[in-house]
């Protein structure tokens, strides 16, 4: 059953754009058990923004970047030739609307390769003189420095994908080398149509890179959250209050099984449940399965560069409106009320954002606030 879990993972992650388990070296098949897993997340640190790490219960949320520094570094010569211009044009897309970093701006992020000491290799690892040779990182790269990586092989449904944030080094594995990176596969560019499409498709990974992603939602609250980052921390014990005051299920079964879960709010359950899967989408088996998230007193962000389109991973079948990753209710809005069973008509398609929208910026202006002096 692990191994058909794992598979299940491994399949619904190769279209998505963290890599497995937030570690692009993590090739362990050893688990916890689901009490493990649940009880990772009541005992993990109750910060109001972070990701905790339960499958190694490790407990550490996901960090932003010290000082709002993100240095990288090019795996190897090639790697910058194929890759520099295209990640230098992604990053201008948050570059120009950030500003320059200050006081006047508010943030604090800078993104910029490593400075390395003079007359030295400037590539994360060491010259390879030929394609059998070793990779050997490189001694003069000190941790804390990003791995840019080209990926060479291109995998179907594969995109551009990165780490998320700053991995602290007390993780398991966390000095070893490329530990956080952003892989990139060039011959990936003919699946987004247009040059602008793929250049949105890097700047929304440096957005996952810099912490800031998933369900993009502005609220207004005066914690400083502006949006729904990937993994917030949330109040596990509220899901478990719900379930013993409604009776209906035993918490077993709510943990092995993340549509019950779902009924309870407790969706970190999607990603760690414990049953066989069979993809409820499949044309071959099943029927329409829905994940509907419903956020009353707040504003879905349409203008985000952080949202999946409708066309990531999408299902190529008559009523594709009802299978797509992500769609728009086509009459949303404060007082709409949702269909229990929507109908095509019921939806709009989701289009790429090409550019970070306002709440991206005050988002990442929030995470990396300027703390240097007031002049």
């Amino acid at each position: 059953m692990e191994l058909l879990f794992l598979l299940f993972l491994l399949s619904f992650l190769a279209a998505a754009c963290p890599p497995l388990l937030n570690d692009f070296t993590y090739l362990g098949n050893d688990t916890h058990t689901t009490a493990d897993l649940v009880h990772g997340l009541f005992e993990s640190d109750k910060t109001q923004l972070g990701w905790s790490e339960i499958v190694t219960k490790t407990g550490y949320p996901v960090q932003v970047w010290p000082l709002g520094v993100v240095p990288y570094c090019f795996q190897q010569p090639a790697t910058r030739e194929h890759l520099e211009a295209d990640l230098q044009e992604a990053w201008r897309l948050w570059a120009d609307r950030l500003g320059p970093v200050g006081k006047e701006s508010g943030h604090q992020l800078q993104f910029f390769e490593y400075v390395y000491p003079p007359n030295t290799w400037p590539y994360c690892y060491k010259e390879r003189k030929n394609e059998n040779d070793p990779w050997e990182w490189n001694p003069n790269v000190p941790y804390g420095v990003a791995t840019i990586w080209e990926a060479l092989v291109r995998v179907p449904g594969y995109n551009p994908n990165a780490v998320v944030g700053w991995i602290p080094q007390n993780w398991p594995r966390g000095q070893e080398a490329g530990r956080m990176g952003i892989r990139v596969n060039l011959q990936q560019t003919g699946d987004y149509g247009t040059h602008q499409a793929w250049i949105a498709a890097l700047a929304h990974e440096l957005g996952r890179f810099f912490v800031h992603h998933a369900i993009p939602i502005a609220n207004g609250m005066s914690s400083g959250h502006v949006f729904g980052f990937w993994h917030e921390h949330q109040r596990y014990d509220a899901a478990r209050e719900k379930v013993v005051r409604e009776g209906r299920h035993a918490m077993d079964q709510v943990c092995a099984d993340s549509g019950i879960a779902a009924l309870y709010d407790f969706n970190e359950i999607k990603d760690y449940d414990t049953i066989d899967h069979l993809d409820p989408g499949s044309s071959v088996i099943g029927s329409p399965w829905y994940w509907r998230q419903n956020f009353p007193d707040r504003d879905y962000d349409e203008a985000s560069i952080m949202h999946y389109d409708s066309h990531a991973a999408h299902w190529n079948r008559p009523e594709e409106k009802l299978y797509v990753r992500l769609a728009f209710w086509y009459h949303r809005g404060p007082d709409f009320d949702p269909p229990k069973y929507p109908n095509k008509e019921d939806l709009e398609y989701v289009y790429t954002n090409f550019v970070p929208s306002e709440d991206d910026i005050e988002g990442l202006k929030k995470l990396y606030p300027w703390t240097g002096p007031d002049q």
